[in-house]
Parts: C-alpha cells; structure tokens; sequence
C-alpha cells in the first residue's frame, strides 16, 4: 500500500503592508526521496519568502519516488495601519497632540525624554529648548506596527518694550529686549526726526 506523505507548514499568518514573511514546509513518510517545492516558486524547497501586497494562498507541495503527492495551502493576510497625529502649542512649551490614525488596535507615544504614553489625545510639556522629536506608533494585534515621527521646537519668542526712561531714577533706565531662541538681533534707536542714534547688535 502506498505510504503517505506527512505535511508541516507555517500556519495561517498576517502581515503588515510592505513587510515580508517567511514560509517553510516540511514533509516525512511517503517513499524514498521526497522533492518539495511551494507553487510559483519551483526550485526553492522548503523555505521561501513572500512579501504579498494583498491576501495571497501559497501551496507546498511533496512528491515521493512512487508518484505519490501531498500539498497543504498557507494562507497570508495583508493588513496595513498609518500612524498620524496633529499638534497644538498650549503654551511655550506644552503640546497637545491628536492621535488620527485609523484602525490601530493601539497605540504608543514617546517624547524623546523618557516620558512615555499610550494615551489617545495626551497633552505633554518638554523642558528643553532643544528639538523636540515626537514619536507614535501605531499596533495591530498579532500583525505589524509603523510608526511616524515629528520635530517640534519650543516658540521662540521676544518682548521688545516700547519705551525707556533713562533719567537715572532706577526705573525702566535701561532699554533691552528679551527672549530666547533669538538666532540674529539688531537694533537700531531713532530719535523724532529720524536721526540714527544708537545701533547695536548685543
């Protein structure tokens, strides 16, 4: 009688859009030497990668010396998941941040200062002046994740008073304008007619 040919194979799987995966057979009994290959991909035995951009069935196939046969179908699903978010400066230095991604099981933030969170819509404040990168990523269960990263920076800002009183009384005596993040500053004091009486760039 003829002896069967026994099949193992990778089982039913997801993958994430753009990913690949790998699919391997196996095969035992039947008679003599068994030849393996998956359909589509002649030559290439037990192991093959695929990489499908939709749902895609793929076919191991055995043969034994005897003509006897066997095959097992693996399924691949595709799934596909597109972190986004949106900002709002609060204030100097706080950002609430809007989670728009679509169809995530999950999702996780990371501040780039240790602080992080899996909360929907959170509302974070920074404490550097240096850029602040922002990461989501977004989870399906069992599948895949992706992630987006942003750069936000601290608003630079700067207060120039419009008015001095350099009378020597120790009030608003000095004129000077304050701020951070100030890249390049000049200044330049006119008197009533529009004579330059003072330039600097301190």
């Amino acid at each position: 009688p003829p002896v069967p040919i026994l099949l193992t194979t990778t089982p039913d799987t997801t993958i994430c859009l753009n990913a690949s995966t790998f699919l391997t057979g196996s095969a035992s009994g039947g008679v003599g030497v068994i030849t393996t290959n998956w359909n589509n991909f002649e030559g290439l035995g037990e192991t093959i990668s695929v990489a499908p951009t939709s749902a895609s069935n793929y076919v191991f196939e055995a043969y034994d010396q005897c003509g006897n046969e066997a095959s097992a179908e693996v399924n691949v699903l595709v799934t596909d998941v597109q972190p986004n978010f949106t900002a709002t400066y609060v204030d100097e230095f706080t950002v609430a941040f809007e989670n728009t991604t679509q169809g995530a099981d999950y999702i996780v933030w990371d501040f780039g200062d240790g602080d992080v969170t899996n909360e929907q819509n959170p509302v974070h404040t920074f404490n550097t002046v240096d850029t602040w990168n922002v990461v989501l990523t977004a989870h399906l269960i069992g599948s895949c994740s992706k992630s987006i990263t942003q750069e936000y920076y601290p608003i630079g800002y700067f207060y120039v008073p419009n008015a001095f009183t350099p009378d020597g009384d120790g009030i608003n005596d000095v004129f000077f304008v304050k701020g951070h993040d100030i890249t390049y500053y000049r200044i330049v004091i006119f008197d009533r007619w529009g004579n330059t009486v003072y330039v600097g760039d301190d």
